[in-house]
């Protein structure tokens, strides 16, 4: 009976093994499959430039700017908070010093105290007390009194020293935390000025390609191949997610939250789904526009695995979270990602920082729901009107 257990457990143990093992590696499958499908979608913008020469060169020189500005934002993001983490322990060192420096004080007091009390005692050593006439009682006694004092002196004199040389440690941390503290502030003002020349290169390469555009009236043609395009980007990520197990996460089925999932970002919706996106022409949107400011945070509506993280034309710094049953939702033109392809993302989790990437001259982010490939509208699903508190760091 006993060998037929160790036999189950032994099996049991096997199975787990090679679950675990499926699992990573089809999580590794995943990652590879959508990293080949970004691929694809650049290859095929190389290729669109190639062919549309001067405005094409435009839009990869504005896909490279933009993807630059993303990536200095991040950074910019990133090292603030180091300088937040290290100002906090600054603080914290300078708020030890002051501890030390009270109980040194207090030990030094303490001291000063015994002396006086020993001069008052009338300075007898205990030489003097073992020659005096006395009663060797009182003699016995005085000297077990001496021998406290001279005790608790010496304690009180090694803690003062302990205490100078903890100051002086102290002291040195401080110094050496400045130091970090200056260094990460200078790499804030050399990225700040890189990140403010590249939004004035970018500025200009967008100016020149709105004047192509009004040149040559491409700009309904443009927004007709943005959208076609879209579409066959989650067509290829749907094929290649199509025979790859899904991964449990605690979050519920989405299809049983319509109606009460948070928006991904505050602000007011300036274009609703289902309008026309101009009086010129018949297209409509696909999704709606929340008029957010620059590096306000973007989060997952729900809880699901990233499939796209890439600068799209037309979409600019484009994510796509993949939720499961054939569902997907999109954030577009925003200032820089925070997650890459194969990612898993719980429901609320940061996933970007509103931008106005995709060439757009107002700030904002543009979101969608797909279901099947088809779109959804985002207000049928998120719940109330568009109020979720914002965080701007």
């Amino acid at each position: 009976m006993q060998l037929l257990v160790r036999i189950i457990f032994i099996l049991l143990t096997l199975i787990s093994f090679a679950s675990a093992a499926d699992a990573q590696q089809s999580a590794a499958e995943v990652k590879q499959r959508l990293e080949g499908v970004q691929a694809q979608i650049r290859a095929k913008r190389a290729r669109f430039t190639a062919v549309q020469g001067e405005v094409g060169d435009l839009e990869a020189e504005l896909a490279k700017l933009e993807t630059r500005v993303g990536n200095i934002a991040r950074e910019l993001d990133h090292a603030a908070l180091r300088l937040r983490v290290e100002y906090a322990r600054l603080q914290a060192l300078d708020q030890r010093k002051h501890q030390q420096l009270d109980e040194l004080a207090r030990q030094r007091a303490a001291l000063a105290g015994q002396m006086r009390a020993a001069y008052a005692m009338g300075r007898q050593e205990k030489l003097k007390l073992l020659l005096n006439q006395q009663d060797p009682e009182a003699v016995g006694r005085m000297l077990v009194y001496f021998n406290y004092i001279n005790r608790a002196r010496k304690q009180l004199i090694d803690g003062i020293k302990q205490d100078l040389f903890a100051l002086s440690k102290l002291g040195d941390q401080i110094n050496a935390q400045r130091g970090r503290l200056k260094s990460v502030a200078r790499q804030l003002r050399v990225r700040k000025t890189e990140l403010e020349s590249t939004r004035a290169r970018r500025a200009g390469v967008l100016a020149k390609l709105k004047k192509e555009a009004e040149i040559t009236g491409q700009s309904l043609a443009a927004l007709v191949q943005n959208e076609s395009a879209l579409q066959r980007l989650l067509t290829s990520i749907q094929e290649a997610l199509a025979d790859i197990p899904k991964h449990i996460i605690g979050d519920a089925a989405f299809d049983t939250l319509k109606g009460n999932l948070p928006w991904p970002s505050s602000g007011p919706i300036v274009n609703h789904f289902g309008e026309h996106r101009s009086e010129a022409t018949d297209m409509l949107w696909q999704g709606v526009t929340i008029g957010a400011h620059i590096g306000a945070e973007v989060h997952a509506v729900s809880g699901g695995r990233v499939v796209f993280a890439d600068w799209m034309r037309g979409f600019g710094l484009l994510a796509i979270i993949d939720h499961g049953d054939g569902y997907m939702s999109l954030y577009a033109h925003n200032q820089s990602l925070y997650k890459r392809v194969g990612e898993w993302v719980e429901a609320g989790e940061l996933i970007a920082k509103v931008g106005d990437s995709g060439g757009q001259t107002n700030s904002g982010l543009y979101f969608e729901i797909r279901h099947q490939g088809k779109p959804v509208d985002p207000a049928a699903w998120c719940k109330g009107e568009n109020t979720l508190a914002n965080s701007n760091s």
